[in-house]
């Protein structure tokens, strides 16, 4: 019990990098009606996430035309200063190393081509147990084949 209690007060008070923090998640669409989709619920398991554990994000939607290939970009602020931009393919699996070891993020896109109706993306992110507490906003943006912007998704991160 004792070592218990001494491994707990090390982790969390000596080399606290070590213990992971709770992670808060919120989001909201950033979608304009002219765009060629919507995201219409974005959910998350664990439902209490910590740092330092995977996080997988689910985002159900829709298309109205078909997409054959496009591009996401992620752009990623840390207290309101900008820190990171991100561009991948919309298509398929994808994955990049967050900033200053921040974490990492995996993400399953579309399986193009995409007809028009109901869609479901699914992204997995590890925040690492050292990455700078704060508040992360990580806009998403989702574009077609020809550049036409499909969605839009916002999500808040506070650690």
């Amino acid at each position: 019990m004792r070592l218990t209690y001494c491994l707990v007060l090390f982790c969390c008070f000596v080399s606290p990098a070590m213990c992971g923090r709770p992670v808060h998640l919120s989001w909201k669409s950033c979608t304009k009606p002219s765009d060629k989709g919507n995201m219409t619920s974005v959910s998350w398991v664990p439902a209490h996430p910590t740092t330092g554990e995977n996080i997988t994000a689910t985002a159900h939607g829709y298309i109205k035309e078909e997409v054959t290939g496009g591009s996401f970009w992620m752009l990623l602020d840390l207290n309101k200063i900008p820190l990171f931009k991100h561009k991948g393919p919309i298509c398929g699996y994808t994955h990049f190393d967050l900033p200053m070891g921040m974490g990492q993020v995996w993400a399953n896109g579309l399986h193009c081509p995409a007809k028009p109706g109901p869609i479901k993306a699914v992204e997995s992110v590890t925040i690492a147990n050292a990455a700078p507490a704060g508040d992360i906003t990580a806009r998403f943006s989702f574009d077609d084949q020809n550049g036409n912007e499909i969605a839009c998704v916002i999500l808040y991160v506070k650690t």
